[in-house]
């Protein structure tokens, strides 16, 4: 299926300006230390800043995506995670975040949720993690 051809039937017809944001995407990648799946990419260019359903926020990289990921990252580094949290991929090391080898905060709500991705070690292929803020367990 495609899932991104998926999404923007859904979404509608783009609203942000058509101009090249390549070189915003390559300074916040660098500035995290990894890269960005490409769909969330195309959806944040295509969208961003936006409020979707009336709950999920999603932000550009001109709008503050830089400080909004390193603010999540922190937090959620800071919190004590149970040993027993569900957290595919993290069975032995408990969830991490930021980096190439951690989840990357990509979206939230005015709920509490939040999105993450995260890199496959073997394939580099892109899962996505959710999380209700108020609970330890990730789902993807």
């Amino acid at each position: 299926m495609d899932y991104l051809r998926a999404v923007f039937a859904m979404l509608g017809e783009s609203t942000a300006p058509a101009e090249s944001s390549a070189r915003q995407w390559r300074a916040l990648e660098a500035r995290l230390g990894t890269g960005l799946p490409d769909d969330y990419k195309a959806v944040v260019d295509a969208h961003a800043p936006v409020q979707m359903n009336g709950h999920l926020y999603l932000v550009s990289p001109d709008e503050g995506l830089a400080e909004y990921i390193e603010r999540v990252v922190e937090e959620f580094r800071d919190t004590s995670w149970r040993d027993d949290v569900a957290c595919r991929g993290f069975e032995r090391t408990g969830p991490r975040f930021g980096g190439a080898a951690g989840m990357i905060p990509l979206a939230d709500t005015d709920r509490g949720d939040y999105v993450f991705s995260v890199r496959e070690p073997d394939t580099g292929a892109w899962r996505i993690l959710t999380c209700d803020g108020d609970e330890q367990d990730f789902h993807e």
